[in-house]
C-alpha cells in the first residue's frame, strides 16, 4: 500500500468505526503497523470499497 493510499483507506475506514481492529501492511517496507489504532464495523461497503483502492488481494477478513 502507497502511503497515499494509505490516507485514503484511513478516511474510508473512519466512515464505519466499530469493533474490529485494522491490521496495515505496507509494500515498501515490508512490515504491519498491528497498532495503527483504527477499528471498523464489518461492512460490505467498506470492503467492497477498500477492494476497489487497494485490489482484493489486498484486503483480507479474519474472524
Amino acid at each position: 500500500m502507497s502511503a497515499d493510499d494509505c490516507v485514503k483507506a484511513k478516511k474510508m475506514c473512519a466512515i464505519f468505526p466499530g469493533p474490529m481492529s485494522v491490521i496495515l501492511y505496507y509494500n515498501d517496507s515490508k512490515g504491519y503497523d498491528m497498532n495503527c489504532g483504527i477499528s471498523v464495523e464489518r461492512n460490505d461497503a467498506l470492503l467492497n470499497g477498500l477492494r476497489r483502492l487497494l485490489g482484493d488481494a489486498n484486503v483480507v477478513v479474519r474472524n
